[in-house]
């Protein structure tokens, strides 16, 4: 995905952040869905960014952020019961087992990036 791409993907996620976040009364199972999924869509835009980040701080700041919306993403899934490749309201979605690995591969980069490597 190239910088464009992933700016308009962000933007799109977070609308459908705020979109789950108001369907959330009460806790309805296709609003966890949507949010696991955009969460773990975010992650996905982050861990791209900092492929192609510039500086290992710049790498570093986008894999903590790639880690935190993957967490936010299994911390949704684990309020929905028997999680589906198809969300109730037949979206397709990553299942948490997609965002596990992707979790331990952020940390995985996250342990090889050293922000004080670079010169300022």
């Amino acid at each position: 995905m190239r910088a464009g791409e992933r700016e308009k993907a962000e933007e799109q996620y977070r609308q459908a952040l705020t979109l789950a976040i108001a369907l959330k009364v009460p806790e309805s199972i296709d609003a966890r869905y949507l949010m696991a999924a955009t969460y773990s869509g975010l992650g996905d835009v982050a861990s791209g960014q900092a492929q192609t980040a510039g500086t290992a701080q710049q790498r570093s700041k986008f894999w903590d952020q790639a880690r935190s919306w993957y967490e936010q993403s299994l911390a949704e899934w684990a309020k929905v019961p028997n999680p589906s490749h198809t969300a109730p309201n037949e979206f397709k979605v990553d299942v948490p087992s997609e965002v596990e690995r992707r979790l331990a591969r952020c940390r995985m980069d996250m342990s090889h990036t050293k922000p004080s490597a670079d010169v300022q």
